[in-house]
């Protein structure tokens, strides 16, 4: 579409679309933590235990390409000696999480098969979607229209007339704004409630006017 002359009179206005929909995909983060006196003592620990935990996700009925390693770390751990006046060395800390993405009737069974194979750090859970191109396109349609009728509505009340948008820019790449959530173990099933989500999208739209 073509840019506005700058010698001719416009209108333009932005609109904005939101579009709720049923997530069907959880996104989930599971950890383990592990201490020992030596790091090494306490990398193999924390190996152990993360290889139990996919396994026990896989088990869940996730497969392996939906299980990603999201964070790995080794900290020495220090406690403060107060007659000495220093940080004395106690032992080594490692961690390894991993993201988990289920269809939602399958995440509370994955959490939890998770956790009782030896995740002992649990972060946010977050819902989307898979595809929400359907979702997106309804967003800026709408958007669209509202832009469309509040220059309509601006150049009836000026009585000037509309000769045709000249321009027009989607201004907010929406998407689905995922819904975040925090997560504790539980002895039955951990119940998922996904909700709804918003897909949001903003539209500029120009329109060229002649005056009466």
């Amino acid at each position: 579409m073509q840019n506005p002359n700058p010698h001719h009179a416009v209108i333009e206005a932005t609109g904005r679309g939101v579009v709720t929909a049923q997530p069907d995909i959880a996104v989930l983060r599971l950890g383990v933590a592990t201490q020992a006196k030596e790091p090494i003592a306490a990398t193999d620990e924390n190996a152990k235990i993360v290889a139990k935990v996919i396994a026990a996700i896989e088990q869940a009925g996730i497969a392996e390409e939906q299980i990603q390693t999201a964070g790995l770390s080794l900290q020495p751990i220090y406690e403060w000696d107060e007659p000495n006046r220093r940080n004395v060395l106690q032992g080594y800390r490692a961690e390894n999480s991993v993201t988990v993405r289920a269809p939602i009737e399958r995440a509370g069974k994955a959490y939890d098969a998770g956790v009782r194979a030896g995740a002992n750090e649990a972060g946010g859970l977050v819902f989307t979607i898979a595809d929400d191109s359907p979702y997106r396109q309804a967003a800026l349609a709408a958007a669209t229209r509202q832009a469309v009728e509040e220059i309509e509505t601006v150049a009836a009340t000026l009585r000037v007339g509309l000769l045709g948008p000249v321009q027009a820019q989607v201004l907010l790449d929406g998407g689905p704004r995922p819904l975040e959530m925090n997560l504790r173990a539980a002895a039955a099933e951990t119940p998922i409630m996904p909700g709804q989500l918003e897909i949001v999208e903003q539209v500029r739209v120009v329109f060229e006017i002649s005056h009466p």
